[in-house]
C-alpha cells in the first residue's frame, strides 16, 4: 500500500509539472512562464495581453493623494503577492507573443548555416509616465483602412492610404532604441529548415511586468510625396521589463534562438 501511495504521489507531481506552460481553454497560458524551457507546446500563444492590460487598469496602482507613502507601499506589496491573471502573480515571469501578422525580415547564410531575423526599422516610441519607451504590438485587435487625397504647399497631390490599428502592446521598460530594431540569430539551421521557418516563426518577449505597469499607445507615421502612407496605432501597453526575445518554431514549439536585452 505504501508503494502505491508513493507511486500515486509521483504521478500526480509529474502530471502537475507537465501541465505548466500549457494553454488554458482560451488558448493562452494561465501559469507563470518557465524560462528554463527549450521546447514549448506546439502553437503556444503565451499570455493574454488584453487580460493583463485589463487587470492592471483595474488595479488602480497610482498613489492616491490622500494615501501615505507607507499605505501605498503596503497596498502594492499586497497586490504583488496575489494572482493577477489566472495563476500568474505580478512578480512572476511571463511570455507575450509578438503578433504573427507583423512583418519580420530574414537573411540566411548558407556557409555558416545561420539565420538572422530582425524587426523592420520602425521608430516606435510611446510616452509612459512622461518617459519615452519603445513598444511592440502583441495583439492587433482591429484594423481600419481608408484613403484620402492630400496636397502639399505647392499643390502637388497624392492619394494617401491610411491604416488605423487598435492594439494591445508592451512598452519595454529600460530599453530605448532609435529606431527600434533588434536581431535574433539562429545558429546551426539547415537550408531546408530555414526556408520553411519563415512562415512559421513566433517571437516571444520574456520577462516581468514593471512599474508603472500600464500605459497608452498613440503612435504613427505621416505621409510624404515619396511614401503616401499614413499609419495610426492606439491601445493599451503593458509595461514590461523584457529579459529575452525567443525565436520559436510555431509547429513544434522548438526554441531556435534567444536574444538578451
Amino acid at each position: 500500500m505504501k508503494r502505491i501511495l508513493i507511486a500515486a504521489a509521483f504521478l500526480a507531481a509529474f502530471a502537475a509539472n507537465a501541465q505548466s506552460n500549457k494553454p488554458g481553454k482560451s488558448g493562452f497560458d494561465n501559469s507563470p512562464f518557465d524560462i528554463s524551457l527549450e521546447v514549448l507546446p506546439a502553437n503556444y500563444r503565451g499570455h493574454d495581453c488584453k487580460r493583463f492590460a485589463a487587470a492592471l487598469k483595474a488595479a488602480k496602482l497610482s498613489k492616491d493623494e490622500y494615501e501615505t507613502s507607507e499605505q501605498y507601499t503596503l497596498r502594492t506589496d499586497a497586490w504583488k503577492s496575489n494572482a493577477l491573471v489566472g495563476n500568474v502573480k505580478p512578480i512572476d515571469s511571463i511570455a507575450f507573443r509578438r503578433d504573427p501578422s507583423l512583418h519580420l525580415e530574414y537573411k540566411y547564410n548558407a556557409d555558416e548555416k545561420t539565420l538572422n531575423v530582425w524587426t523592420p526599422e520602425v521608430n516606435k516610441t510611446t510616452a509612459v509616465s512622461g518617459k519615452l519607451s519603445n513598444w511592440d504590438a502583441i495583439d492587433v485587435i482591429s484594423q481600419k483602412e481608408s484613403s484620402y487625397k492630400a496636397a502639399n504647399a505647392y499643390g502637388v497631390t497624392r492619394q494617401v492610404s491610411k491604416t488605423e490599428s487598435k492594439v494591445c502592446a508592451i512598452a519595454l521598460s529600460g530599453v530605448h532604441y532609435v529606431p527600434f530594431q533588434y536581431t535574433l540569430r539562429i545558429e546551426n539551421i539547415e537550408p531546408s529548415k530555414a526556408k520553411s521557418i519563415k512562415d512559421n516563426l513566433n517571437i516571444f518577449y520574456v520577462g516581468n511586468i514593471d512599474s508603472p505597469y500600464i500605459g497608452t499607445i498613440y503612435d504613427g507615421t505621416s505621409p510624404s510625396l515619396d511614401i503616401p502612407f499614413e499609419t495610426r496605432w492606439t491601445g493599451d501597453a503593458v509595461v514590461m521589463r523584457v529579459k529575452h526575445a525567443w525565436a520559436v518554431d510555431r509547429r513544434t514549439g522548438e526554441v531556435l534562438g534567444k536574444r538578451d536585452f
